[in-house]
């Protein structure tokens, strides 16, 4: 029901019909066919940049420091910072080692 009512007030709007509706099928008329080809594009455009703003909402990025000892950088923290800026290219990483810790 809201996808047929919908379409009728884009037909009440545009001032002509859009589908032509019978009890077995629904096929495009061809004002109908203008539009899609009309606005088709434009509406994969607005799908993909829509895609590529959900992908970013849950992606991490900015600045991460981390102050570690001299000894832990090369074992533990070099291996990590490698693997986390594969999974997260956003993320910036900063390094500083520490002689007291």
């Amino acid at each position: 029901p809201a996808l047929s009512q919908t379409i009728r007030q884009l037909e009440a709007r545009v001032g002509v019909r859009l589908l032509n509706r019978t009890t077995r099928s629904v096929s495009l008329t061809e004002a109908g066919k203008a539009l899609v080809e009309t606005t088709g594009p434009a509406l994969q455009d607005i799908a993909e940049r829509l895609d590529r703003i959900r992908g970013i909402k849950g992606r991490p990025s900015g600045l991460l420091r981390i102050n570690a000892s001299n000894i832990a950088i090369p074992l533990a923290v070099t291996p990590v910072v490698a693997a986390m800026a594969e999974r997260y290219p956003d993320v910036t990483v900063e390094v500083f080692a520490e002689q007291g810790l």
